[in-house]
């Protein structure tokens, strides 16, 4: 009798380990891959639409990949490589925050797919600036660029120093320092430019006055004798030159005086009278 109550209670004992081993056996999704193909999910809220990103190993290859988010269906597939599928998700209507099973397919056998569980939440702010990084080192100098344009003229500096001076004389050629033409100065002033020319002497109409008035290195050619006596007076002076500034003007009437080299000859003689100008009169 006892011995028969041992024997039912070890069968009982053996029925209750069964019982709650079943529990505990493994379930069907662990069938997949091992190692598992998904290593890890990313979404990205500021791609339009937004994105979930999806690296791993041997994730398939296009046309033979899917991906399944819950009961939402199939994700539409941006890229699929091997390493990496980027899927967009559902944005009409968009997916609420929680938790989701996602499932990849990468192939038709069983062993072929993976799942994954993520939790899905609204985008938060915008993160305060981090900190500048450190400068980095100086590279190496580039290649000389072409020439700029040429830039514009600068203001133009004074002429001449205060105090100083030149000769000057605007006479025809050739006709300095014959007869009577001598050059004349020009001063600098205060304000660093060229004052007027001063002094110059310029080739006149000759006169019979024994000297080289027009500067050709001939004295009293041309000159017209027996043109006036001493009671007919001089009335027809040349007219008034203006050169280098200088006017030169001659009074009217002018001198009768005798012909140097003419005995008992008269000739007109017109005493050039010069004044320095700011401008020739036109």
């Amino acid at each position: 009798m006892n011995h028969q109550s041992s024997l039912q209670r070890l069968v009982a004992a053996a029925a209750l380990v069964v019982i709650v081993a079943l529990p505990l056996s493994q379930p069907v999704a662990a069938q997949a891959s091992s190692p598992p193909l998904i290593t890890s999910v990313t979404a990205d809220y500021t791609a339009s639409p937004p994105t979930l990103t999806i690296k791993g190993t041997v994730l398939g290859s296009p046309g033979t990949t899917t991906v399944t988010l819950d009961q939402l269906g199939n994700l539409t597939l941006r890229s699929v490589t091997s390493t990496q599928v980027v899927a967009n998700l559902p944005t009409n209507p968009a997916v609420p925050p929680g938790s989701y099973l996602l499932t990849l397919t990468s192939g038709s056998k069983a062993s072929q797919f993976d799942e994954f569980w993520l939790t899905l939440g609204t985008q938060g702010p915008q993160g305060p600036p981090g900190p500048t990084g450190a400068t980095g080192a100086v590279g190496p100098q580039g290649p000389a660029g072409p020439q700029g344009l040429t830039g514009a003229t600068g203001a133009t500096g004074p002429a001449c120093t205060s105090g100083d001076f030149i000769n000057c004389y605007t006479g025809p050629a050739g006709t300095l320092g014959v007869g009577i033409c001598r050059a004349g100065t020009r001063t600098c002033g205060p304000s660093g430019t060229w004052g007027i020319c001063v002094g110059a002497v310029l080739p006149r109409p000759e006169t019979a006055n024994g000297i080289d008035d027009d500067c050709d290195g001939v004295i009293d050619n041309g000159v017209a004798v027996n043109a006036c006596s001493p009671t007919s007076p001089c009335t027809n002076p040349p007219p008034s030159t203006c050169a280098g500034n200088i006017l030169t003007t001659y009074p009217n009437p002018g001198l009768c005086s005798p012909a140097d080299g003419y005995s008992g000859q008269f000739a007109c003689v017109y005493p050039g009278i010069s004044t320095p100008v700011d401008s020739c009169p036109p």
